[in-house]
């Protein structure tokens, strides 16, 4: 009998972005060229009866420049695997708010016809879970070399929703992610406005990253979102924290090669955040030092941090250490040991453990970051967000530590220390703690 033939494993690739957009004249330039082309084949082969309507056929342009931006990407940044995973065909039904021109039906047909052209190789997934996926053709790699595209060339669709709400949980593995709706009220006008302002003083101001051997960078790619992920019938209740800047998946020894306005950077970052908005939330002073350095695990710092971030999110009772990669579980310290270690050092939290408090305390910390970048980008400062800190110049250090210290007292009542740290991650500069008994102010 023939032996069983092995089940190769599911592929992933990171998602078409249905918002990337041409923003230099070069890959403007080329998106006009694949599109007179498009025309000419339709022309061609007769696959065009009738003119388009005016509204129909902006779309197939804008259509038009966000493919031709997401094979571009490609040609310069291939990244892991050198495709992306699109869904072919209709897409799963979304609120207006996040309806991209290059989805359903017209992004298909678009892709096909670039395949009858040899611009681009499709690979129809016939598996469940799995996305079918694109990647551009030698072909239009020598278009994209012709026409000297870079990384400078890319740019967002203008009218792309900044403030996004997504489930937290979403099982299926072949679609990107879920989106929720919500309501328009003036709090989300104001947050949007707030996530703009920000994106458009980032986009102008003068970052730069300087070459370090351990791989691309793209220092151009700034343009953030601020994601919540509350329950469907309140869907901005949790997180809110901004993603999509480059700087926030830069590992820490490798900050040191960030400029801002051609200065070295700092780190200025709330210390032990998450647990001091615990105890804000309940009107308590925390105890004096590092409220993530436990007896017996004072070595264990980063597995301390883990597990109390775990039990706020957790709803029941954990049996087992969480499973974060990287790691590393303490020998000898089950977790039923060192969760008692955490209740002695924190004993006035062990009502607020395993009641999923977490999302509450991240869209609290989120508000307080927002609120510290957009009164330092009304003083002209640059900041960039690490969801519990920010990066900015040197020069701009003491600036940006005054102003989270008021807007954390401001927010919570209580006082909530900022270290200045050097980008690579040593300490430089903490502020004084001074006594204070918080009020909470959610």
């Amino acid at each position: 009998m023939a032996a069983a033939t092995r089940r190769l494993p599911l592929q992933r690739h990171p998602w078409f972005d249905a918002w990337a957009y041409p923003k230099g004249c070069a890959l403007h330039d080329l998106a006009a060229e694949i599109a007179a082309r498009l025309d000419r084949d339709e022309e061609a082969r007769g696959t065009r009866a009738r003119r388009r309507r005016n509204h129909v056929e902006h779309e197939r342009e804008v259509s038009i420049c966000i493919v031709v931006a997401n094979l571009s990407r490609l040609v310069l940044d291939p990244g892991e695997t050198a495709r992306l995973a699109v869904v072919l065909g209709k897409t799963r039904l979304m609120a207006k708010r996040y309806r991209s021109p290059a989805s359903g039906r017209l992004r298909t047909a678009l892709l096909d016809q670039l395949e009858h052209l040899e611009l681009v190789h499709i690979a129809r997934s016939k598996r469940r879970g799995e996305a079918s996926s694109i990647a551009p053709t030698a072909s239009f790699a020598a278009l994209c070399r012709g026409h000297r595209i870079t990384l400078a060339d890319f740019g967002r669709v203008c009218r792309e929703e900044t403030i996004v709400a997504r489930p937290r949980r979403d099982t299926n593995a072949g679609s990107p992610p879920a989106l929720l709706d919500y309501p328009e009220t003036g709090e989300t006008e104001g947050m949007r406005a707030v996530v703009v302002a920000l994106n458009a003083h980032i986009a102008q101001a003068d970052i730069a990253f300087l070459g370090d051997h351990l791989g691309p960078v793209n220092a151009h790619e700034r343009h953030q979102r601020r994601l919540f992920n509350g329950p469907p019938d309140d869907p901005l209740q949790g997180n809110g924290r901004l993603y999509g800047g480059f700087w926030q998946n830069l590992k820490r020894e490798r900050r040191r090669g960030l400029r801002i306005n051609g200065e070295e950077t700092v780190v200025a970052d709330y210390s032990s955040m998450f647990v001091r908005l615990a105890y804000a939330r309940l009107g308590v002073t925390p105890p004096a030092g590092d409220l993530y350095v436990v007896p017996g695990l004072e070595k264990n710092r980063e597995a301390v941090k883990v597990l109390t971030s775990t039990l706020f999110f957790d709803q029941r009772q954990r049996s087992s250490w969480p499973k974060d990669e990287g790691l590393v579980v303490p020998s000898g310290w089950p977790l039923p040991k060192a969760r008692a270690a955490i209740f002695c050092r924190h004993p006035v939290l062990r009502s607020s453990f395993g009641r999923g408090l977490g999302h509450e305390l991240m869209r609290l910390e989120s508000d307080i970051m927002l609120a510290v970048l957009d009164q330092l980008r009304e003083k002209g400062v640059v900041a960039l967000n690490l969801h519990d800190g920010l990066i900015v110049a040197a020069g701009d250090a003491m600036a940006a530590q005054t102003m989270m210290l008021e807007i954390g007292q401001q927010r919570t009542g209580a006082h909530l220390p900022v270290v200045i740290k050097h980008s690579s991650g040593a300490a430089s500069v903490s502020p004084a703690s001074p006594s204070s008994t918080p009020s909470f102010h959610p």
